[in-house]
């Protein structure tokens, strides 16, 4: 677990730098997806790890002093220099503002009054149950994904590799 919360820091912390890269150029970037996150989690455009993901939600959940502390035990975090550490500690609030936003658009949809003291367990619960529903499809998927994967190996198998290099045509007859 320790590994893969390091990589996820690292992952967090490349995404929020690339942020400040595209602020200090004067880039701009599509407004719906600045509100989703980005689309590059720093490691090559890929979206970040699911578990990674489940794991800094759940720091999320902590107060603001146990999230310290909890990040205080990770290695990785403990190498980086304060700068580095204060854009985490920034981007770990920017999700839960995000997470608590969710949970009251949530509440709101389905016609939900709750005490302050409620929408603080309903957010946790919500949090929780999409955890566990996005958990079930990736397990239901992954079959297919692996099925699909080996078709297209053996697709690209038939293609490229039935054949035998061809060699150089031969030079024309000298004169």
């Amino acid at each position: 677990m320790e590994r893969l919360l390091g990589a996820g820091l690292i992952a967090v912390l490349c995404w929020a730098g690339g942020l400040r890269a595209v602020a200090e150029e004067g880039g701009e970037r599509d407004e719906k997806r600045e509100r989703r996150g980005g689309d590059n989690d720093g490691r090559g455009g890929r979206r970040m790890d699911p578990e990674m993901r489940a794991q800094l939600e759940r720091l999320i959940q902590l107060p603001p002093e146990q999230i310290k502390a909890e990040l205080e035990k990770w290695p990785r975090y403990q190498k980086l220099d304060l700068e580095d550490q204060g854009r985490l500690l920034l981007k770990l609030q920017e999700m839960k503002e995000r997470q608590r936003q969710f949970a009251e658009k949530k509440a709101v949809e389905l016609g939900l009054k709750l005490t302050p003291e409620q929408m603080a367990v309903f957010e946790k619960r919500l949090a929780d149950e999409r955890h566990a529903f996005e958990q079930k499809i990736r397990e239901r998927i992954e079959p297919l994904r692996k099925q699909l994967e080996t078709e297209m190996n053996q697709r690209l198998t038939s293609e490229f590799g039935a054949k035998p290099p061809q060699p150089p045509p031969p030079p024309p007859p000298a004169r």
